[in-house]
C-alpha cells in the first residue's frame, strides 16, 4: 500500500500523505490486491493541482483534480480513480457472468 507522493516546488504534509494512504487502502480492498499508486501535486497561483496514476495488474487509471486545498485535491483525484476502478471491475464481472449464461442457454 505504499503511495509515492511527490510535491513539485512544495512540501507534502503528513495529513495529505495519511489521507492518500487511507484512500488507496480502500481502493486495494475494492480491487482485491495491491496497487502501484503515484500522486504528483503542484501549485499554480492559488490552486493546487493533483495528478494520480494507479496501476493494478494490467490495468491503469489516471485522474487530475484542481482544488484550493492540497489535501482535497489529492483526495478527489484518488476518489476519481476509485470510481473508475469500481466501474471497470463491475463491467468485467458482468461480462464474465453474461458469457456464462450464454453458454448454459445453448
Amino acid at each position: 500500500m505504499p503511495v509515492e507522493l511527490t510535491g513539485r516546488n512544495l512540501i507534502v504534509t503528513p495529513a495529505a500523505r495519511r489521507r492518500a494512504e487511507k484512500i488507496v487502502g480502500r481502493l486495494e480492498r475494492h480491487l482485491d490486491g495491491p496497487t502501484d499508486t503515484r500522486v504528483v501535486v503542484w501549485r499554480e497561483k492559488h490552486i493546487f493541482l493533483a495528478e494520480a496514476i494507479t496501476k493494478h495488474r494490467r490495468r491503469r487509471w489516471t485522474a487530475q483534480e484542481e482544488r484550493g486545498d492540497m489535501v482535497s485535491a489529492i483526495a478527489f483525484a484518488l476518489e476519481k480513480i476509485d470510481a473508475h476502478a469500481r466501474k471497470d471491475t463491475e463491467k468485467r464481472r458482468d461480462r464474465r457472468q453474461q458469457g456464462e449464461t450464454d453458454k448454459t442457454a445453448r
